[in-house]
């Protein structure tokens, strides 16, 4: 399957086509008219329907030809996949990277390479295959186990029990006398005469004490039974058994995932060929047997892969089922003609966020799809994974079905997003990413009240002003209501961190990916206002209360990291202001807090620095930190026309970098949501020798190139864009 990953990784050639504009460009969602001057926002051109979308995928992708391969030239490999590369080309015949992929294919520059991924086939039969594993007994599942190491076995004629071949025993060689070597004669010296030793005392014979009599009504337990030895021979298995066994098997014989690959080209017989060329002989039977019927011009079927390759037009269109139970070869196979007929039937997918995908490659991640597919393939490694040894035998199967049915949990409570879109555009100079989570139907209201934070009304230091010789800058405007947040978005699963945490644990690394694509506004519901007032009690409940409050009314928050040098002891010297804008009420919450655990802020005086100062040399040794806080001179109306005054929360390394900071150029701070710079990419990596010895093959690329993120929401819908640039000074050179 290694051409299938070539084709559409690679298949785009090296034509580079410039941003679109215009009616023919989509603007990005949340798109403002006048966007951050730091990072423009490109307008993207869309990718309209396209053929290779199918309903009920989990993953919708399109590439551009002309650009892909283009931008994977320009990236700098480390040694190992160089040399991952040249077993490619060993394999394939040809250089994924210099040589000319389209040409070889017949691939058009402006071709679209479309792909629907991991789309369940057999849903109803996973269902009842993940319920009758759960109903029946420990004996049904020895049984199941045993039914399939024995039709493994009778396949590929091993012992079911060793599963391997039998040991040749080598052939008897004649034994040789051998004779040892004659010592050598030992010197003889007459022994030294020592005086005798001393006899030793004889022991004192001591009286055994009579053993203690037990308590009244004390009996003591009889000896327990040892447990029978362990039996390694698999149970015998009934001819009703094996029925009931092989039944439950054909059933999960047709499940799987379905992967739908479209790729144009004036030729599209030469990528099927490609195919046939590298299949081993018995793959090409196994799978042209399943695939007659069908009008495919390629079919072979490998391990658990079965791969149809048809021409639609001007076009490849090649179908790759995955199934999630036994091989092929041991498998029932009129459930893999049935999968196939499903897979090749697929009707095309009708997700309204499909229609904003675009720019040169496009990903979307349906939250709903996602799920069904981890538990298709969950359900399937649960059967995989059988034994016919019970011991932890249920416990392993009941954790895989859970993994599954927590996931399930975790998508079930109310939610603002279907999916995760991330679109991406590339010149050679600049890869810009654009991510958005598409609202739900109707959900436009409830994400403006819990994701919009308080609006700003005090100034704060410019984005300019922060990153101005720094090695990492940040600003954000502020950050959601926790409260808002938990009473909201905090509901079902997530109003509950024993339960958030019990079916995060359960969904294992899945988890967190569901959460990175549709439900992170819950999660942060539950982080942010359930986990601090969980354990809290009386005071301490006002107390961590009040604090989630102040976090809803920050005014604004920044940093500017100018530099950092590790010691020979990883102890951290670093220069740096990190701020965050608050009312006064909130900096005297703050002395609170630090009372208790017996730390004072002291009124000071810097120079150049007007108002009430008070600062708290934080005793670390390892990175220095001094809490520096001013109050504002005047105060400012909020929405409802009351008076408030606010004052800096600061943390800097030095009393000089306050007033650095405070001297620093402001703005509003509305614009953007939030934003983070990296001004020079391999400036902060040379900073740590180790990285910098690592990641010594990209240096050249790293460069004189910077890193960039912003964060805007639009009627409640985020949306992040990450850029990599050049500098104009390298980029006019090259």
């Amino acid at each position: 399957m290694t051409l299938v990953a070539t084709l559409v990784a690679l298949g785009p050639g090296c034509k580079k086509d410039p941003p679109a504009t215009g009616d023919e460009g989509v603007p990005p969602a949340g798109s403002h008219e006048e966007a951050p001057a730091r990072l423009p926002v490109l307008a993207l051109e869309s990718f309209d329907a396209q053929p290779g979308f199918l309903a009920s995928g989990a993953i919708y992708a399109a590439v551009r030809a002309g650009v892909a391969q283009d931008f994977l030239r320009q990236l700098p490999l480390p040694s190992d996949v160089t040399r991952e590369l040249a077993e490619a080309r060993r394999e394939l015949g040809f250089d994924p990277l210099t040589d000319d992929v389209l040409e070889r294919f017949a691939i058009p520059d402006d071709a679209v390479i479309s792909m629907t991924l991991g789309r369940p086939i057999g849903v109803e039969a996973r269902k009842q295959v993940a319920s009758e594993l759960r109903s029946r007994d420990d004996r049904f599942l020895r049984v199941l186990s045993q039914v399939m190491k024995q039709t493994e076995a009778e396949h590929w004629g091993l012992d079911p029990l060793e599963r391997t071949k039998p040991v040749e025993v080598p052939t008897p060689v004649e034994p040789v006398e051998l004779r040892p070597p004659e010592p050598e004669p030992i010197g003889f010296a007459p022994p030294s005469e020592k005086p005798p030793l001393p006899p030793e005392p004889l022991p004192v014979p001591v009286e055994p004490l009579p053993p203690p009599e037990p308590p009244p009504g004390f009996e003591i337990p009889p000896t327990p039974v040892p447990d029978p030895l362990y039996d390694p021979t698999p149970p015998p298995v009934s001819p009703g058994e094996r029925l009931e066994a092989e039944a439950l098997l054909r059933k999960s014989d047709a499940v799987g995932l379905h992967f739908r690959f479209h790729i144009p080209s004036k030729e599209p017989r030469r990528i099927l060929e490609e195919f046939r060329v590298h299949a081993d002989p018995s793959d090409l039977a196994r799978g042209d047997a399943l695939c007659r019927d069908h009008g495919t011009a390629v079919c072979l079927g490998e391990g658990r892969g079965l791969l149809a390759g048809r021409i639609e037009g001007d076009a490849a269109v090649l179908d790759l089922v995955v199934f999630t139970g036994r091989f092929m070869a041991e498998a029932d196979r009129e459930a893999h003609r049935a999968a196939l007929a499903e897979a090749l039937a697929a009707p095309r997918a009708e997700l309204d966020a499909l229609s904003r995908m675009a720019g040169h490659a496009s990903v979307y991640v349906h939250a709903e799809g996602l799920v069904e597919m981890i538990e298709h393939e969950r359900t399937g490694a649960a059967l995989r994974t059988l034994t016919w040894s019970d011991e932890g035998q249920r416990e392993d199967l009941e954790r895989r079905l859970r993994e599954g049915e927590s996931l399930r949990r975790l998508l079930s409570a109310p939610r603002l997003f279907d999916g995760l879109l991330a679109s991406a555009h590339h010149e050679r100079t600049r890869t810009q990413l654009q991510v958005t989570w598409p609202l739900a139907e109707g959900q436009q209201a409830l994400a403006e009240s819990t994701l919009v934070p308080p609006p700003i009304r005090v100034p704060v230091p410019s984005i300019e002003a922060l990153c101005e010789g720094a090695l990492i800058c940040a600003r954000s405007r502020g950050v959601p209501r926790p409260e808002a947040l938990g009473t909201k978005l905090g509901l079902g699963v997530y109003g509950d961190e024993r339960a958030f945490f019990d079916a995060l644990r359960d969904a294992d690394e899945a988890g967190g990916v569901l959460m990175l694509v549709s439900t992170w506004p819950n999660a942060l519901g539950t982080l942010g206002w359930h986990v601090p007032l969980a354990e809290a009690r009386g005071a301490e409940a006002a107390m961590v209360r009040g604090g989630l409050d102040a976090v809803g009314r920050v005014q604004g928050l920044g940093l500017s990291l100018q530099g950092f040098e590790l010691g020979r002891r990883f102890e951290l010297r670093a220069r740096y202001a990190a701020y965050a804008r608050v009312p006064v009420e909130d900096i005297n919450l703050v002395s609170t807090a630090l009372s208790f655990a017996e730390l004072r802020m002291t009124p000071t005086t810097i120079e150049g620095v007007e108002g009430p100062v008070k600062m708290l040399r934080i005793p670390e040794d390892d990175v220095p930190a001094v809490l520096m806080t001013r109050e504002d001179p005047e105060p400012v109306a909020d929405e409802d026309g009351k008076e408030i005054r606010h004052g800096w929360l600061t943390l800097v390394d030095e009393t000089d970098r306050f007033s650095w900071l405070l001297g620093r150029e402001t703005d509003d701070g509305t614009e953007p949501y939030a934003y983070a710079e990296i001004p020079d990419l391999w400036r902060l990596v040379a900073t740590v020798p180790e990285a910098a010895g690592e990641l010594g093959f990209a240096r050249t690329w790293a460069t004189d190139r910077s890193a960039k993120a912003s964060l805007e929401l639009e009627d409640g819908q985020p949306r992040l864009v990450i850029e990599v640039v050049q500098a104009p000074s390298k980029a006019e050179g090259s």
